[in-house]
């Protein structure tokens, strides 16, 4: 996906879930970490522990790496949750996500104060 040559060459049908190649295109040239640095609003970043598309290790360290210096960005981990912030146990799948769920209470009260702050 990250080869320019490679995602000019693909239909909609070889792409993960079906969405357009313009759709995976704009993502591939979209850097968001280097536009959300030029904003001076406040942030809130939030990580299921249990997310396996966004990984901790990687991406939520990456905002961390680029916005931690900053007094209105806050960061939050959530050990249960998935990509979606449904609560599980064990290794997250894409077999979880065909289980009704609800977004997790503490991550509903997480957004809430951190919108009553702002």
């Amino acid at each position: 996906m990250k080869d320019p040559k490679f995602i000019e060459n693909l239909s909609r049908e070889d792409l993960t879930l079906g969405m357009p190649v313009a759709y995976w295109k704009d993502l591939h040239d979209h850097d968001p970490v280097t536009i959300v640095k030029t904003l001076n609003l406040p942030i809130l970043v939030l990580q299921g522990r249990r997310n396996y598309q966004v990984l901790e290790s990687e991406d939520f360290k990456g905002w961390k790496d680029a916005l931690n210096h900053r007094e209105n960005v806050e960061f939050e981990v959530f050990q249960k949750t998935n990509h979606l912030f449904i609560a599980g146990e064990g290794k997250s799948t894409p077999q979880e996500y065909m289980v009704e769920g609800h977004v997790e209470k503490d991550v509903i009260d997480s957004i809430v104060e951190w919108i009553k702050k702002i």
